[in-house]
């Protein structure tokens, strides 16, 4: 019996080892894959200029994690490409400028110019917030006068083409439909007066269910007034997403 007895003891003790060999390996992966995930939230924290505090940029990565069930350090992975992605082009479209410490990125305000049709749409490349150059859009909803959508705490509204809050050299552009086209995107766009603001620089924002930023605010208008997407193929549809558009052209530039 003594002897059955030691070998529960060895059985039990090897069973004891075998479980710690899965164990103690995945416990630290799991403090290094948080390690990692801790280091790219500040990544994308410096990179925003730290636009959202970081514990709001976890929060919106774990909201888009769990409404999507895709794996929070993947959410988080694709928003920073996505970013890097347009701020390079935020930078070719002024010159082909990458360090937004050079100048180039004038922040002067641009009083724009009278737009050909009521449905063109403005991209101007010199709005900032904390230093971050990310742009800004309106849509014209007369020759005149355009819809924008106003962040810190501000709700969309209609001004004239000198109030708004374009800033350095701005550009114009036409979408190729008709003028019926036009007219419902004018009545859509003029529906979204009032609105607050989506700062959420993680989730998709093809949509129109609540804020709205200012490039969201144009393709909204466009999409669901007139079912034409002005941002095909994009999942988050910023300033510069505009000035790519398969169904516009730019046919004016205006600096500052």
């Amino acid at each position: 019996m003594k002897r059955i007895s030691n070998y529960f003891r060895l059985f039990a003790a090897l069973i004891v080892i075998f479980m710690c060999s899965f164990v103690l390996p995945h416990n630290a992966y799991a403090v290094t894959d948080e390690v990692a995930y801790r280091n790219d939230l500040n990544k994308l924290s410096v990179m925003l200029n730290n636009f959202s505090s970081l514990q709001e940029l976890d929060e919106q990565v774990r909201e888009e994690s769990a409404r999507t069930g895709i794996d929070k350090q993947e959410v988080l992975s694709d928003t920073i490409e996505r970013v890097q992605f347009e701020q390079a082009a935020m930078g070719e479209l002024v010159g082909g400028a990458t360090d937004r410490s050079i100048g180039i990125w004038d922040g002067r305000h641009n009083n724009l110019r009278t737009a050909t049709a009521p449905g063109d749409y403005f991209v101007s490349a010199g709005n900032t917030t904390n230093g971050l150059p990310h742009g800004h859009a309106g849509i014209f909803v007369n020759n005149d006068r355009i819809v924008e959508a106003v962040g810190n705490g501000g709700t969309a509204r209609e001004v004239a083409r000198n109030n708004t809050l374009a800033q350095g050299v701005s550009f114009i552009y036409r979408v190729n439909t008709s003028q019926v086209n036009r007219n419902k995107v004018v009545s859509r766009a003029r529906s979204y007066i009032g609105r607050g603001y989506n700062g959420n620089p993680v989730s998709p924002n093809r949509n129109d269910w609540g804020g709205l930023n200012c490039s969201q605010l144009v393709w909204a208008a466009y999409y669901y007034g007139a079912g034409i997407d002005l941002a095909l193929g994009h999942p988050f549809i910023a300033p510069v997403t505009l000035t790519m558009s398969p169904v516009a052209s730019r046919y004016d530039t205006i600096q500052p």
